[in-house]
């Protein structure tokens, strides 16, 4: 009987040492979002803001580009998001993307100098027009008639 007994528990745990990483692997459910962050000359961004929106939830998170320009988002839930970053000049563009269970996505994003807006107002007063003919009227003082050459080429 003891013999009995030891092999069926050697059988046992035979079984559960072989079925163990069918087990684990089961248990991913999520996917993780990583790139770097470079600039329009290719230069590595360190600092940038990344955020990173799901389309699905509406959830946003966002983290800090380490000194190389690498970002990393563990542990996302599978589905459609958008990704973007922004420096201090820089901004970048939104990029979908598609997380899969169990995947990494490398999203490599490159910034670009983000432009100022500048408004400029003028603003002058328009000389009166008489839009009703298209007579043009002057004023002249006496000093001016004056200096009128009168005499006609004869």
């Amino acid at each position: 009987m003891t013999k009995r007994l030891f092999r069926s528990v050697c059988i046992l745990a035979a079984l559960l040492f072989v079925s163990a990483p069918f087990v684990f692997s089961q248990s991913i459910t999520t996917a993780d979002a990583v790139g770097v962050i470079t600039d329009s000359s290719g230069a590595v961004v360190p600092g940038a803001t990344v955020t990173i929106r799901s389309l699905e939830s509406g959830e946003v998170r966002t983290v800090t580009a380490d000194g190389q320009g690498q970002y990393r988002f563990p542990l996302m839930k599978p589905g459609d998001f958008i990704v973007s970053a922004s420096a201090k000049g820089l901004k970048s563009n939104l990029n979908k993307i598609t997380l899969l269970v169990g995947q990494e996505q490398e999203v490599n994003i490159a910034m670009n100098a983000q432009g100022t807006n500048t408004i400029i107002e003028v603003t002058s007063e328009a000389p009166i027009v008489q839009a009703e003919n298209a007579n043009l009227e002057s004023n002249f003082n006496q000093q001016q008639v004056q200096n009128v050459p009168w005499r006609a080429a004869i």
